[in-house]
């Protein structure tokens, strides 16, 4: 096992700053718990699955969607990941793909969608090449996660789920990254 110095760390959240000081940061880290023995792959996240808090909800738009008279605004849980996040979480992509190391600041935006989400907004349709309208923004959704449990199993499951890269979104957790491993044998013998 391994310990991260407990006092905070301060970063520049510019996307030079992501790009010189977070990034680099996130992937020492990474690359450390991923050699640890009995890791089998580790990813970061925004969000930890069945997690409580209630951060990371934003309103969004479908250019193909049109709502229905007092209807409210698809409201999502936003979660901002690095590849592998979900071989790593053991959550299966439906369609499309996992987020690439070339989707960047300077590349098309791109969101993954939770089933759910495709399942009550994209009916009969392929969701994947079409777009939404994310802060003002057109992102386009390059793949379809089957749908987790995100909150306690004591709460009430109620929303949907958009996925962004870390590389693209950074700054929409301000700087908050969780890190996910899936470990060979015993987790509780990886924190000893």
């Amino acid at each position: 096992a391994f310990e991260i110095p407990q006092p905070s760390y301060r970063f520049d959240h510019s996307k030079e700053g992501y790009e010189n000081e977070i990034m680099p940061f996130q992937e020492r880290v990474l690359e450390r718990i991923r050699s640890m023995p009995g890791v089998v792959n580790a990813a970061a996240s925004s969000r930890v699955p069945i997690s409580l808090g209630n951060q990371g909800h934003s309103d969004f738009d479908m250019h193909h969607y049109v709502y229905a008279e007092g209807e409210p605004k698809a409201n999502c849980l936003r979660v901002v990941i690095k590849p592998n996040y979900f071989e790593t979480v053991g959550t299966q992509l439906l369609l499309g793909r996992e987020f690439l190391n070339t989707d960047t600041f300077d590349s098309e935006l791109v969101v993954i969608i939770s089933q759910n989400t495709m399942e009550r907004y994209y009916e009969g349709l392929k969701p994947v090449g079409m777009s939404i309208k994310f802060y003002g923004k057109d992102v386009k959704i390059v793949g379809v996660a089957e749908q987790v449990q995100d909150k306690p199993f004591f709460m009430e499951f109620d929303r949907y789920t958009l996925y962004f890269p870390f590389t693209q979104w950074h700054s929409m957790e301000r700087g908050l990254t969780n890190y996910v491993t899936h470990v060979q044998g015993d987790p509780l013998q990886q924190i000893q």
